[in-house]
């Protein structure tokens, strides 16, 4: 039950519009630098290590927290360069931590240009910045149904903005450290918000897309799914 009200709240919460704002811009910043910093996360490290999985909600976003086990800066990058170098170093580490612990991967969708962070959560925080894996669905190049959420922002091409462009064929990517997986999309429809279904497990190698549909006066949810094609490392 508690499952169940949780894909709920889930699915009827994606329709929070972000006109143009100047908060909006600083959550645009902060994704592309976890992009930034999850793409430099050496490539020998493994979904395990990054902490995929129904981790519990997030409690911060990018901000330094000593409860996100934010590593200091060492007594020799403190002493070495000005004062502006040192900020840069401290947010480089606060972004490369961020990534660690809380993005699972990098979605990508050639078709719309589409490039983002996949963080482990679809809490209010996490989908405020980037998509979001929903928790208690599979996980990418596994056999069940690796769901993902995402807002449809009013910015062009901000988050699932552009989903609505993607057809049956097309390709979905997912980067999870020196992994590579692609799926071709098989489905494309529309289900209204209290069909949890579209959740549910399978037993093939799948990918939901979920989004709010359509961009203004939304009422139902857009839904994309794929089905695994090639799996390969970089």
């Amino acid at each position: 039950m508690r499952r169940f009200i949780s894909v709920v709240l889930i699915l009827a919460g994606l329709c929070v519009f972000l006109y143009p704002s100047g908060q909006e811009w600083i959550q645009t910043y902060k994704q592309k630098q976890l992009l930034k910093s999850l793409e430099a996360i050496d490539t020998e490290e493994t979904l395990s290590d990054i902490g995929i999985g129904n981790s519990p909600e997030v409690e911060s976003t990018l901000e330094p927290s000593r409860r996100d086990g934010e590593v200091p800066l060492s007594a020799s990058e403190w002493q070495t360069g000005n004062e502006e170098e040192r900020k840069r170093a401290l947010e480089k580490k606060r972004q490369d931590d961020y990534a660690a612990r809380h993005a699972e991967g990098i979605l990508k969708i050639d078709k719309i240009q589409l490039k983002l962070p996949i963080l482990t959560g679809a809490t209010k925080k996490n989908m405020n910045l980037s998509v979001a894996s929903v928790e208690h669905t599979g996980k990418p190049g596994q056999v069940g149904n690796y769901a993902i959420a995402g807002h449809r922002n009013y910015t062009y091409g901000r988050n699932f903005n552009r989903l609505g462009e993607i057809e049956v064929h097309d390709l979905i990517e997912v980067q999870t450290g020196d992994e590579h997986y692609q799926y071709i999309v098989t489905d494309v429809f529309r289900v209204k918000p209290d069909e949890t279904w579209v959740l549910d497990q399978s037993k093939k190698k799948t990918i939901t897309l979920i989004t709010c549909d359509p961009m203004i006066n939304p009422t139902f949810r857009l839904i994309i799914k794929g089905e695994l094609v090639e799996k390969s490392n970089f």
